[in-house]
């Protein structure tokens, strides 16, 4: 474990001393994807009907639950302590990585911490900031030429890089083209994966935003980036989901099928959503 935490020092430290990344072709590994929404695998009980709602959520043997009143919220802490041994740890303000700041007009949800836990970890807190995450003209080849790097330590990082996705969405495209070369890392794959840093260390102080309010409408987007991996060109799906101005969950995914156009595509993404 010190062999490889030493190399992996050596090789982030030299590329974070190149400013510019060298643009090489195009590709992907089959069946890449992150799909990030905030109902998954929690069980959720909204109460509804009244002018009061409840909201419970159970992770495990974690539960978080809220509603717009305190009698709501005192008499199911109640019945919980009354039928279970478990101890009530107030206002929500940390849950599994995540900072939760609540205030008056709406909730405020980051991974401040954790971004500067990363940099601390991959000596990059004295790195250059950057203000985006990936060169327009990059396209990563699967067999691009160039040295190889350790494969654990690349995992390592994209899987730092995927827990960071919870709450960052502006990340996911890229840590999703970085996490399709896990099998065979080389130095520019590194490259772009300390380049993403960088770019969070730039932007440490950026939070998911929710308004209190009683407006429910769902909006959903969807889009395509065509034939960008020059591997077998597929493209790539894009969605959001929006509660009011509110985003709620994103993701993307490689499409199986190879489009022909632009057009199909983005039909192919919209498709997604009602498969």
């Amino acid at each position: 474990m010190a062999n490889g935490n030493t190399d992996l020092m050596s090789q982030v430290k030299e590329s974070n001393e190149e400013n510019t990344i060298e643009p090489p072709a195009d590709t992907e590994e089959p069946g890449s994807s992150i799909i990030i929404t905030e109902a998954e695998d929690r069980v959720v009980d909204v109460v509804q009907g009244t002018p009061d709602a409840e909201q419970r959520n159970v992770y495990v043997d974690n539960i978080i639950f809220g509603a717009t009143s305190d009698s709501l919220c005192e008499e199911f802490a109640k019945l919980m302590v009354s039928e279970f041994e478990m101890n009530m740890m107030e206002e929500l303000n940390f849950f599994f990585g995540l900072q939760v700041k609540q205030i008056p007009k709406g909730t405020m949800i980051s991974q401040q911490k954790y971004i500067k836990e990363l940099l601390k970890i991959f000596e990059m807190k004295s790195s250059k900031i950057i203000d985006t995450l990936i060169a327009t003209a990059t396209c990563l080849d699967m067999n691009e030429p160039g040295s190889p790097v350790n494969a654990t330590i690349y995992r390592g990082i994209i899987g730092s890089f995927l827990y960071l996705t919870t709450s960052r969405p502006d990340i996911v495209f890229t840590v999703g083209l970085c996490a399709r070369f896990q099998s065979s890392p080389k130095e520019s794959r590194l490259k772009a994966a300390v380049r993403i840093l960088r770019y969070l260390k730039g932007t440490q102080d950026l939070v998911l935003y929710y308004m209190s309010g009683d407006n429910f409408d769902l909006i959903r987007y969807a889009d395509a980036s065509y034939a960008r991996y020059l591997f077998d060109r597929k493209s790539t799906s894009g969605m959001t989901h929006f509660l009011r101005s509110c985003l709620i969950s994103w993701g993307i995914k490689k499409q199986k099928s190879v489009a022909l156009s632009t057009a199909e595509a983005e039909y192919v993404a919209v498709a997604s959503y009602y498969a």
